[in-house]
């Protein structure tokens, strides 16, 4: 999910610009330019938990 969504952030770069502002568009391509070559060694995990009664 996050790999898409950071890949979606930068190709749409002039799109998140215009419609955010220069400083929101800067703060979310920075991260997205910053974690995306990090998630190439996670897996996702999901866990539920139940609540003892």
């Amino acid at each position: 999910m996050w790999r898409r969504l950071y890949a979606l952030w930068i190709r749409h770069e002039a799109d998140l610009r215009r419609q955010l502002g220069e400083d929101q568009a800067q703060n979310m391509l920075r991260e997205a330019r910053r974690m995306l070559p990090r998630l190439d060694g996670r897996r996702v995990l999901a866990v539920t938990l139940r609540r003892a009664r």
